[in-house]
């Protein structure tokens, strides 16, 4: 069994102004430092049906964050989630990569896995058990 990382280079569009935890900066340096480790295979994330988020999310938070993207600088999600013109791509990557993550232990072909982006915190915080129940049972 292999451990994967799974990233795109989306996330450096994810843009949170100074001072954020969530920084362009912080998942490059994390990509760099993982590279020299040649034990890794490195993945990108899959297309999915955007329906596959209903079984996560309710319809209304869904079109929330959609239409929440701007056009230029930032907008605040909700208290703490910040998101820029280049979140949208750097969610749909980041949903993908998970996607991809488990579908890699479902099948066996990997036994630890790891989503590089720095949005993540958006995932993860909104994400139901279904997703971590598939993991443990794919393990």
């Amino acid at each position: 069994m292999k451990t994967a990382i799974i990233s795109s280079e989306t996330s450096t569009n994810h843009l949170t102004g100074d001072g954020h935890p969530e920084q362009p900066k912080r998942v490059m340096a994390i990509t760099e430092k993982l590279k020299k480790n040649k034990n890794l295979i490195w993945g990108k994330p899959n297309t999915f049906d955007h329906n596959i988020l209903k079984k996560a999310h309710d319809e209304n938070y869904i079109n929330m964050v959609q239409k929440s993207f701007p056009n230029e600088g930032i907008n605040f999600l909700d208290g703490d989630t910040i998101v820029s013109p280049g979140s949208k791509d750097a969610t749909i990557d980041a949903v993908g990569s998970v996607i991809e993550a488990i579908e890699g232990v479902e099948q066996k072909n990997l036994i630890m896995l790891f989503v590089l982006f720095a949005l993540l915190g958006i995932i993860v915080k909104r994400i139901k058990l279904w997703v971590f129940v598939s993991i443990i049972i794919a393990l």
